[in-house]
């Protein structure tokens, strides 16, 4: 969302963003991939589009810095510094990230974590059955021993696994 309310793009496809296909799935698609196993695997929805990068550039060529306009504190640098320091994955386990999709109540269901970068499937909260539509995990979520979720994929991280006992808590396989 921030692309096209703070940084004056439009979804792909749109506007001036009609050089750039919604059904390649960047970050400013209509719409959010549907992942499943039959689809060839495109990092495509963790960046901009063409389109996106040079609207942004058009934008901020006539901004000046938001830095300059604020008096600056350790305070705040403190608090910025903490929440940039860890990825999204690292603060929400796998439920929680489950809840902040369909609400409270939702579960995460998968049958490993080894799939949940591209696989994490939810409960719905209101029928507690396994929903069938494939969501990816937050980039940080623990995949694994010493593994994490990098734009999809599991890779290695050293010092992940001390995150798994936090990301499973409390889920059910």
């Amino acid at each position: 969302m921030i692309g096209n309310l703070k940084l004056g793009a439009d979804h792909d496809g749109c506007g001036e963003a009609q050089a750039c296909s919604s059904e390649d799935y960047f970050i400013m698609a209509t719409k959010a991939p549907n992942f499943s196993k039959w689809k060839k695997y495109t990092a495509n929805p963790w960046s901009f589009s063409k389109c996106s990068v040079d609207s942004f550039k058009r934008t901020l060529v006539n901004k000046w810095c938001v830095a300059t306009r604020y008096v600056h504190t350790d305070e705040m640098y403190n608090e910025w510094s903490r929440i940039l320091m860890k990825h999204p994955g690292e603060r929400y386990n796998p439920n929680e990230q489950c809840q902040i999709i369909n609400g409270k109540g939702s579960l995460y269901c998968g049958t490993s974590l080894t799939n949940i970068c591209l696989f994490m499937r939810c409960t719905d909260p209101e029928t507690n059955e396994c929903e069938e539509r494939h969501l990816s995990a937050a980039t940080g979520t623990t995949c694994g021993y010493q593994m994490w979720c990098q734009k999809g994929l599991c890779v290695g991280r050293v010092g992940a696994y001390s995150l798994i006992k936090h990301a499973i808590k409390a889920t059910h396989f």
